[in-house]
C-alpha cells in the first residue's frame, strides 16, 4: 500500500498570497529606498526591505510545507528553523545591498544575484534537515 499525501487547498492559496505580497511589498521598499532616500535612511531601507523579503520568502516555503500533509507527524528544529529565516533573510540584504549600491550596473546586478540564489537554496537545504 502507497502512503501518498494531500495538499491542503486553503494553504497553497495561502502560501501563494504571501509570496505575492511580500514580493509586492519588497518592491515597493526598493523603489522608496532608490528614489526617496539617502544616506542611513536609504540604508535603513535596504534592511527593512532584506526583512520583509527573506520572511516572505521563508514563509511562503513554510506554509507550502504546512499544505503538504503526509498523514504523518512532523516535528520541527527550533535551531534549524531560526537557522533557515537567518539564511532567507541575509540573502535577501544581500540583494538589497547589490541594488543600494550599484543600480545603474546591471553587471553587477548579474554577477550579484547568484548570492541571493545561494541563499535561497541554502533555506531550503536547512529546511529539508528541519523536518523529522
Amino acid at each position: 500500500m502507497e502512503n501518498t499525501g494531500n495538499y491542503i487547498t486553503e494553504l497553497v492559496l495561502l502560501s501563494v498570497s504571501i509570496a505575492v505580497f511580500a514580493s509586492y511589498t519588497s518592491l515597493l521598499i526598493a523603489q522608496r529606498m532608490l528614489q526617496n532616500s539617502s544616506g542611513k535612511q536609504r540604508t535603513l531601507w535596504a534592511v527593512t526591505g532584506s526583512i520583509v523579503f527573506g520572511s516572505g520568502v521563508w514563509s511562503m516555503h513554510f506554509v507550502a510545507m504546512l499544505a503538504f500533509d503526509m498523514n504523518m507527524v512532523v516535528t520541527y528544529n527550533p535551531y534549524l528553523l531560526s537557522l533557515s529565516i537567518i539564511s532567507a533573510v541575509l540573502a535577501s540584504f544581500g540583494a538589497f545591498f547589490a541594488i543600494n549600491r550599484f543600480s545603474g550596473d546591471w553587471r553587477f546586478l548579474f554577477f550579484a544575484s547568484p548570492f541571493l540564489a545561494v541563499g535561497v537554496l541554502s533555506m531550503h537545504y536547512v529546511g529539508g534537515r528541519l523536518c523529522r
